[in-house]
């Protein structure tokens, strides 16, 4: 990935070392800076940054549009010579329960003077949740056929909105929601499903929305067979587990 900006008389060019990355994974870039006047310029200020922005916020260039993740600038006596050039490197480290990219915000690497942030380069980051989350996505859909409609940060955690089969296995499934992190070396999952359930509270028997909440953590060992390899039979189990739950049950 690579942009371009201008801020007379300098021309920033930044290069980073993807296209999209995994919570949790590293971001490398290389920041060029090139004055073409006749003036040492100083670069008090200058460098790079990674920030979550309101993509409404940025767009109006309000106050607030940003939370600064990281940033790397150069040192405060740094400056760049008449027609001279000058970089500055760095290695970027993405938490594991750093934000994702969606709609409505999204991680971004600012380049310029990072003082004043509206004004800076602005290259969109796709970050993507970490790839055992995305596995359980996977297992999710080809074996129980719910289907993800979406995927948002939220309290620290990868909120996942599945929509549910239309067999009658899961007819009063309405909706789930599964919140995913790893916390140390065990993946946290809290389940919440909006479900329609026989009512016999007014006397007569009806219909009623109701909320089901369910939480697991699962070992290493339950969700992974190598590094990255995920353990099929281990999240299939963790997943029954729960589902168990909100089956429609049939009398035989």
């Amino acid at each position: 990935m690579k942009g371009t900006h201008f801020v007379k008389p300098l021309e920033l060019s930044i290069e980073i070392d993807s296209e999209s990355w995994h919570q949790g994974e590293s971001v490398t870039t290389n920041l060029k800076i090139t004055n073409h006047s006749a003036e040492d310029i100083s670069l008090e200020n200058f460098g790079m940054s990674i920030v979550y922005a309101d993509i409404k916020k940025l767009k109006s260039k309000t106050v607030g549009a940003f939370t600064t993740l990281e940033k790397k600038c150069f040192e405060a006596s740094s400056h760049v010579s008449s027609k001279g050039q000058i970089e500055l490197a760095h290695t970027f480290q993405l938490e594991g329960d750093c934000p994702i990219t969606q709609k409505s915000a999204s991680p971004y690497m600012l380049y310029g003077n990072l003082e004043d942030q509206h004004s800076c380069g602005m290259l969109q980051l796709n970050v993507i949740p970490q790839k055992i989350f995305l596995d359980f996505i996977e297992i999710f859909e080809n074996f129980y056929r719910f289907k993800s409609k979406d995927k948002k940060s939220k309290n620290g955690m990868v909120d996942i909105k599945f929509v549910p089969p239309g067999s009658n296995e899961f007819a009063k499934v309405e909706s789930l929601n599964l919140q995913t992190k790893i916390e140390g070396d065990q993946l946290k999952l809290k389940y919440m499903f909006k479900i329609q359930d026989i009512d016999l509270s007014s006397g007569t028997m009806g219909l009623a929305k109701k909320k089901r909440d369910f939480e697991q953590a699962l070992t290493p060992k339950q969700y992974l067979l190598y590094k990255d390899s995920p353990n099929l039979d281990g999240i299939r189990a963790a997943i029954d587990e729960i589902l168990d739950k909100v089956r429609t049950k049939t009398l035989l």
